[in-house]
């Protein structure tokens, strides 16, 4: 349990950060007027021989992933997603259940357009249910 709480991070808003990310994390622009409310510790699955680690950022305006410094630098891309294109967050099993492997599940984002990503997340059922509440709400 304690493990789960470290791995998700409540962020408390800076007024003057001009700048979303961390020290060994790609970090990414601000928009206007745009806070960092909350992250968790992700690996994003970019196919299934190859995962980016980093965390995945909720702030005011958008759903985002940030790399680490190292993943950025080799294979590891950012991703973002306005909220208004997040249509739901989903509990799916891994991709490597298919081939015989037994793996934990991850959360798959749809968006508006169709396309969906994947991410292992710590605790997936409760990341799962909070970024849908923040979809919800305006």
């Amino acid at each position: 349990m304690a493990h789960e709480e470290a791995a998700m991070t409540n962020i408390h808003s800076n007024p003057s950060a001009c700048r979303i990310g961390s020290w060994w994390l790609r970090s990414e622009d601000a928009l206007p007027d745009e806070s960092p409310l909350w992250s968790v510790l992700a690996n994003r699955l970019l196919s299934l021989a190859s995962v980016s680690n980093g965390r995945l950022i909720t702030t005011t305006h958008r759903l985002m992933f940030c790399p680490h410094r190292f993943g950025h630098a080799s294979i590891g891309v950012a991703w973002t997603a306005p909220w208004e294109k997040v249509r739901r967050v989903s509990v799916e099993p891994s991709p490597m259940d298919v081939i015989g492997f037994r793996d934990r599940p991850l959360i798959g984002i749809q968006l508006d357009d169709g396309r969906k990503e994947r991410f292992w997340v710590i605790a997936p059922i409760r990341c799962a249910r909070r970024l849908n509440q923040m979809i919800r709400e305006p």
